[in-house]
């Protein structure tokens, strides 16, 4: 969004208006210090329990700001670690409750179903995929690193 156009990592040309980006899933209240410019730049922010009620808001959205292509970054870590295990919070053995940051509320089914019912109302240009901790794999993967067969 252009916030810090002295960054040569960040810098933009076109930055994207605060109006065009919704904050869909994210726990306010559970912000960090670094996520302040979510509230600086009054973000519209739908929380976990109103999408899975329904998509009514980020559809309301699109239609108020006449959206006819969207961009969508997807923050694995919206969803619940019991319903999605490739996230941070999932990893195997640490106790949930000691977890710092804020832990998805969201099921997979719900995310399914409003990114269906905003394609329905926008074309979806890009697509992203973050926070994904495929922990199983990992693991395998570092288990099976001292075996000769798997380390050439």
């Amino acid at each position: 969004m252009g916030q810090n156009p002295n960054s040569k990592v960040t810098k933009v040309n076109n930055p994207i208006s605060p109006k065009n980006v919704v904050m869909a899933g994210l726990i306010e209240e559970k912000l960090r210090p670094m996520d302040s410019a979510c509230k600086e730049l009054n973000l519209q922010i739908i929380s976990p329990e109103e999408l899975s009620k329904n998509s009514d808001k980020i559809l309301k959205w699109i239609e108020n700001n006449n959206i006819k292509y969207l961009a969508i970054h997807w923050d694995l870590d919206v969803l619940s670690p019991i319903d999605f295990r490739c996230i941070y919070p999932a990893e195997p053995y640490i106790n949930i409750n000691d977890f710092p940051w804020a832990i998805g509320r969201m099921k997979l089914i719900e995310v399914g179903k409003v990114l269906e019912d905003v394609s329905k109302k926008a074309e979806i240009v890009g697509f992203t995929l973050a926070e994904h901790m495929a922990w199983d794999a990992l693991n395998l993967r570092k288990t099976l690193s001292n075996i000769s067969i798997f380390n050439n």
